[in-house]
């Protein structure tokens, strides 16, 4: 069953502009990068919920060591 969701993402990806790296399934690049030359830092917080609308139990998603 993970290949078919492997699979989804790829195609999912791939539909909306994106190019996978051949050496690395999860590694994808943007075909038209906006900004090609700038590297951006987002700040991480330990549980946080991008989406909570969609994942209201996100932080049940992932088993997080302390």
């Amino acid at each position: 069953m993970l290949a078919v969701y492997l699979l989804l993402l790829r195609n999912i990806m791939v539909r909306n502009g994106f190019r996978p790296l051949d050496t690395e399934w999860w590694h994808f690049t943007l075909e038209n990068e906006p900004y090609p030359d700038t590297y951006f830092i987002f700040p991480v917080e330990r549980g946080y919920n991008p989406f909570p609308r969609y994942l209201p139990n996100f932080k049940k998603l992932f088993i997080l060591s302390a």
